[in-house]
């Protein structure tokens, strides 16, 4: 069923050939437009690689309606990611307007996020608890500085926050396509990606939901990954520019009060925590430590593993896996400000539910290592 008669579909795609014209940093030939001889790149950029040595007119020898075609879908695709960025923006002060009343409210924000926001649906929703008003504010500095950008001169992008706002310009722009009923080829985000993004490190984020946690973190650690852990997104790559209101320190989370402090004894202090480690007594976790306010080694003992296990609300669920993270990630967030406040040697206990109600006590515990710096322990609390 067609949204649009014909001859209105036909004014809509000329108003975007129009459009495109503005998108200065994307010509048509990085959007899968090879007609002509293209200026050529100096490096390989994904489907968009040109060799200096190569006329692309034999491309098209032959085949006129092929290269009108490929010209004709390279401008409406740059017509819509023009007015992409317009709906992206606007979405996205509508996103930061609604999660204010919600916030202010009481109100439910992680549903609002996952089913009636413009843009926020669209980051990786592991961490939709993290997107606040002031996470929407940053964020929208960056995917604002990102369509200036396209309109001028392209830089890649200064932080993961921005390639993640490429991200969702491409499924913004996407959804608008089928809204107008513009008919283009699939696959016109891939040279978007190629063109803009240096690499795909971030979409790690989004696989977090499909394989879990902890696979996710553990395919994580074995890549070169920059600044994925959510506290990093705006960090800058490198000397990269940022605004400075993205850049600054974020506001101060939650700190554990004295009175909840208490000092446990390391399990495997010294030199026993290797020797566990290599016996397995301990278990290293260290890839999680990127997600929290600080990077340090981190271990759990068997003890204090099989006893989280155990107490999990059902033990055979296929999500048991991301429920102990999740834990370890509270642990590690709440104990930050005891293993900061006090480095030389401080413990803090927690909860972690379980079945019968009642939960399981842990510990988690900073040590000094030979280095001088810190590592941390989860172990069973004491009596």
């Amino acid at each position: 069923m067609e949204l649009f008669a014909p001859d209105e579909t036909a004014a809509i795609e000329q108003a975007l050939i129009a459009d495109g014209a503005n998108l200065r940093a994307l010509p048509l030939e990085r959007l899968g437009f090879y007609g002509g001889r293209p200026r050529p790149l100096p490096v390989a950029i994904g489907n968009c690689f040109y060799d200096e040595d190569e006329d692309w007119d034999e491309r098209y020898a032959g085949n006129e309606p092929r290269r009108e075609a490929d010209r004709r879908q390279a401008q409406l695709v740059a017509g819509a990611l023009w007015r992409g960025c317009a709906r992206l923006l606007e979405g996205l002060f509508d996103d930061l307007c609604e999660l204010g009343d919600l916030e202010a409210a009481g109100g439910d924000v992680q549903d609002f996020i996952e089913n009636e926001s413009e843009v926020l649906h669209g980051l990786p929703p592991a961490f939709a608890q993290e997107y606040d008003s002031y996470f929407v504010r940053r964020f929208l500095v960056v995917a604002a500085d990102m369509t200036t950008k396209l309109a001028g001169k392209w830089t890649p992008p200064s932080c993961v926050a921005q390639e993640l706002a490429v991200r969702c310009l491409v499924g913004v722009t996407d959804a608008y396509l089928d809204e107008v009923d513009v008919d283009v080829e699939r696959g016109w985000g891939s040279y978007v990606f190629d063109a803009l993004v240096e690499d795909a490190d971030y979409e790690f984020l989004y696989d977090i939901t499909s394989v879990g946690r902890r696979e996710a973190l553990l395919r994580m650690s074995h890549v070169d990954t920059i600044n994925l852990g959510f506290n990093s997104w705006f960090e800058p790559f490198g000397d990269r520019p940022l605004s400075a209101f993205v850049d600054p320190e974020p506001p101060a989370r939650p700190q554990l009060q004295p009175s909840e402090y208490t000092v446990d004894p390391e399990a495997f202090p010294g030199e026993a925590r290797q020797s566990a480690l290599d016996s397995g007594e301990l278990e290293d976790l260290s890839y999680y430590t990127d997600e929290g306010p600080f990077t340090c080694p981190l271990a759990i003992t068997r003890e204090a593993r099989e006893a989280t296990v155990a107490a999990a609300p059902d033990p055979d669920n296929e999500e048991q896996t991301e429920q102990e993270t999740d834990s370890y990630y509270r642990i590690i967030a709440a104990a930050a400000a005891a293993v900061q406040e006090e480095p030389d040697r401080v413990s803090a206990r927690f909860n972690v539910p379980a079945q019968d109600g009642n939960g399981v006590w842990l510990t988690l515990v900073a040590g000094p290592d030979d280095a001088g710096g810190q590592h941390l322990t989860v172990q069973l609390a004491t009596p």
